[in-house]
Formats: C-alpha cells, structure tokens, sequence
C-alpha cells in the first residue's frame, strides 16, 4: 500500500508538538540507520491531536516521524515548541500471521521530508 499524505492543518486540531529529536539507529545497535543511498535517518517524536469527528472527542497520540537526510532536527527543534512537517505522510505495515494466531504488523508508520519550528516557519513566510 502506498503511502499517503496528511494534510496538517486539517488533520491536527494544532500544530504537533516536538518531544525530542534525533538519528534513528540501527536494530539493536547504537549506529545511526542510513538509506540506501548512505542518506542519515533520524527521528523526530512530535505530541499530536486530532481534529474531533462527529460526536467522536479529540484524540491525542505520540506520533514518531521519521526523516531522511539533512541535518540532525534537534538542532532546529526544541522539545516542547510547535513543528510542522514538510511532506508529512503516513503509511501502514503489512499483517503477517505469526504463530499461534498471532498478527504482527498492519501499524501506521510516519515519514516526512522535513521538519522546522512553527515561528522558524512564521518567520519565512513574513519575510517572503
């Protein structure tokens, strides 16, 4: 299933909220995970609401957002300020049968080519 973009302003009743940033590493190991082509991966995991449905109330979840290339995001980010992320996109894993009955998978996962503070993102777009 290909992956999907969100749109942040109609999906999030406010913009997200950084809570750390930083490279995704490798499973089980403390080296930063690369692409395939040695882009650095990293991780930004952002507080995130969304916008109440019908008679459904707001949800709130930590959402981990992951990055390719670029600099480290916790040099721009700070923990606790609004983010928006460039290209935000959501995608699902596949379900696999697992032994026992069990199903592993079938989980959202997130991707962005980008993220910035809001007032970073405020301030560009005055001086434009």
């Amino acid at each position: 299933m290909p992956n999907m973009v969100i749109d942040q302003q109609e999906t999030f009743a406010s913009p997200p909220l950084a809570m750390s940033a930083g490279p995704k590493l490798e499973f089980q190991s403390t080296a930063q995970a690369v692409n395939r082509d040695g882009e650095k991966k990293w991780v930004v995991q952002a507080a995130v609401t969304y916008r109440p449905e019908g008679p459904m109330a707001a949800q709130a979840e930590v959402i981990s957002v992951g990055i390719t290339g670029g600099d480290d995001p916790a040099l721009t980010v700070t923990p606790g300020t609004p983010v928006e992320f460039r290209r935000l996109r959501v995608g699902f894993s596949p379900p696999e049968a697992k032994e026992g009955g069990r199903v592993r998978g079938g989980r959202p996962y997130f991707l962005a080519d980008g993220v910035r503070s809001v007032s970073a993102a405020a301030k560009a777009s005055a001086a434009a």
